[in-house]
């Protein structure tokens, strides 16, 4: 349930306000092939340190450079109108077939659907609330952002409501907690820049809220632990956990004991409040797993002949631990990367990793990543073409095959998996923000 609960932040609140300067060079639609992966598998081993093999697929099929090839719908026909018309269960404004919404306007896999919230330009973190499981009668989602935060439900039961923050504060992530509660962690910029936490009721009541000028970063991610813990984390800054009233308990502002050339990329937390934590050197990718007081339980080293970077991690229903990744490849021009997944059991074994060649792009990086319930994970990708931001959403079944990889007109911010099945994705298009849930 924590993965459910849990925001987990894919880009530093810095690099997501250069992401606006793109938003007019972000809204042209590229479908990639949806063609699976099947190369790239290797053993089980149980060492610490593992050699990934180079993978000997043939030539990557790059990520379309976002030409729009769709056939517009004619003024008379419904299907293909952008309109959500009777017997439709899908319209996305044109008749291409594969970008999820098929060409008779059926849903097919990856359909976006229509968008549940609409607003300015504002949220960076989104989080998904479980309304059986909180005890507030419905879903709903929660938005925050620049100065705000807003409760959006998805079915009669709490009530929306919108709270404003003066500047120079602003939240950079969000999550609800299993009874409901609201955690918000955000910067102020007053200087110099430090964090601040709150806590709130589902009502949007404050239950407390404290700065500590101790931490000069913008959080990443925000995630509540089994025991009631807030872990905060930033890629240059590492993990701090407070307990649940705020109170600082300790820090690891990098791995223990690791060389200086390891640094933290993204965190996530297990079932029984294990941190896992991923990181990478350029020929090898690094995972730490710590007890809930910070002690390092294992680490693992894959070294791979290829140039690692941007991994982040999700939980599996399993217990295990998924991390996506992109590789230089081989040959390539020097921004051009592949995709990668790999799977480790709760002890730090390897599953199984996979390049996905098919998957390719220049700066091509996970933008974040969500645990289907069934196995597999769903993932926004990121590349550039250009000088813009182009964005994918894909989906990869229990063994890292890929099933389909779709273009994206808008700007990917956050992913979070909703309780009815759907992922809800934070996206921006043409200047303004909207709530996008896929069907995965």
């Amino acid at each position: 349930m924590l993965a459910r609960l849990a925001s987990a932040r894919p880009a530093s609140p810095w690099l997501l306000l250069l992401v606006y300067m793109f938003l007019g060079a972000c809204t042209d639609r590229h479908v990639a092939s949806d063609t699976d992966d099947d190369a790239g598998d290797t053993g089980v081993p149980d060492d610490a340190t593992t050699s990934v093999p180079p993978s000997t697929t043939s030539a990557p099929q790059p990520l379309p450079p976002g030409e729009d090839t769709a056939t517009t719908a004619a003024p008379d026909e419904p299907c293909g109108n952008g309109e959500l018309d009777r017997g439709e269960g899908c319209d996305d404004g044109n008749r291409e077939p594969d970008d999820g919404c098929l060409p008779d306007c059926t849903t097919g896999r990856g359909t976006p659907s229509l968008p549940v919230w609409v607003g300015g330009p504002w949220p960076f973190s989104l989080a998904a609330l479980d309304g059986t499981l909180a005890g507030a009668g419905a879903d709903a989602l929660l938005l925050a952002g620049t100065g705000q935060l807003e409760l959006v439900p998805l079915a009669p039961g709490p009530t929306a409501w919108t709270l404003f923050e003066q500047p120079p504060r602003s939240y950079t992530a969000v999550a609800f907690t299993v009874d409901g509660d609201i955690v918000t962690a955000g910067v102020d910029m007053t200087l110099p820049p430090r964090i601040w936490l709150g806590r709130s009721t589902l009502a949007g009541a404050e239950r407390w809220t404290h700065d500590y000028p101790d931490l000069r970063f913008a959080p990443m991610q925000v995630l509540l632990a089994p025991g009631g813990d807030i872990v905060v984390f930033e890629a240059h800054s590492g993990i701090h956990v407070f307990d649940r009233d705020g109170a600082l308990r300790w820090s690891h502002v990098a791995p223990p004991g690791s060389p200086s050339g390891i640094s933290y990329e993204h965190v996530t937390l297990a079932a029984d409040g294990t941190l896992h934590v991923v990181g990478s050197t350029p020929a090898a990718l690094i995972v730490d797993a710590l007890d809930p007081q910070g002690a390092l339980l294992w680490r693992r080293e894959l070294e791979s002949p290829r140039q690692l970077s941007s991994p982040r991690a999700v939980e599996t229903p399993s217990g295990g631990l998924l991390v996506v990744m992109s590789q230089k490849m081989p040959g390539m021009p020097a921004p051009f990367e592949i995709a990668a997944l790999a799977q480790f059991d709760a002890a730090g074994t390897l599953q199984w990793w996979r390049d996905d060649e098919l998957t390719s792009a220049e700066d091509l990086s996970p933008a974040d990543v969500v645990a289907m319930p069934g196995g597999g994970a769903f993932v926004a990708w990121r590349h550039i073409t250009g000088f813009a931001f182009k964005y994918a959403i894909g989906r990869y079944d229990p063994t890292g095959a890929r099933l389909y990889l779709h273009g994206a007109q808008e700007t990917v911010l956050d992913l979070a998996p909703g309780p009815d099945g759907r992922v809800y994705s934070l996206e921006i298009a043409n200047g303004s923000a909207q709530v996008v849930p896929y069907l995965p």
